[in-house]
């Protein structure tokens, strides 16, 4: 019986042989011993699967938002695996009121050989607009590894929570309504502060 020792890595099917050599007896006339070795082969049997997990992020602080790219069960893989992916949603990544840092809207991570996770951070931008907590979309495209491994729950979203408010100001003046037909008041509705689109409602008493 020969002992094989188990171990949570994804790796390729390996060979093992054996050989036996001088036999021993209180005889003579002892059996000769095969000359040829036996070859028999390790299977692998650890499952390539990878987990996204999402951390939210937030404009205070700021804290960054992440995706860690994770194998299940505390494997690893005896070989780099690189994942594609793309980030979309509300939250922008660039322009001038770009809400978080990546290395690209589109890529790839890397988990290193003999690696159980890698780590993708969004860095938040503490903006100053009020817009409500927005979202990052992470969706993966193709695995690229020797082995059989894939993404079990992509899409994944995380959510970039806001800090800002803004206040709304309404100002008017004075008109003379005249001695016939009509005339217009208008009314400046302004912010203290910059926003995302907003509906307003009205209504008027004498």
């Amino acid at each position: 019986t020969v002992q094989i020792n188990g171990a949570k890595k994804i790796e390729a099917d390996e060979n093992c042989s054996v050989r036996i050599s001088n036999p021993l007896g209180g005889f003579s006339n002892l059996p000769l011993a095969q000359t040829t070795a036996v070859v028999t082969t390790v299977t692998n049997d650890d499952v390539g699967i990878i987990e996204i997990i999402p951390v939210n992020g937030s404009e205070t602080g700021p804290v960054a938002g992440s995706f860690t790219f994770r194998f299940k069960d505390g494997v690893v893989s005896d070989a780099p695996t690189v994942v594609y992916y793309g980030l979309t949603g509300t939250a922008l990544s660039s322009g001038p009121t770009y809400d978080y840092t990546s290395n690209v809207p589109v890529g790839s991570v890397t988990i290193p050989a003999n690696t159980n996770s890698f780590t993708l951070n969004l860095d938040v931008n503490d903006d100053q607009i009020a817009e409500g907590t927005e979202t990052a979309v992470l969706t993966t495209g193709a695995v690229s590894s020797p082995y059989g491994i894939a993404i079990v729950n992509s899409p994944q979203s995380l959510e970039i929570a806001d800090n800002d408010n803004a206040i709304l100001q309404i100002t008017g003046g004075t008109e003379n309504e005249g001695h016939t037909g009509t005339t217009f008041i208008s009314f400046t509705v302004v912010l203290n502060n910059a926003t995302g689109p907003v509906n307003i409602d009205y209504k008027t008493t004498d």
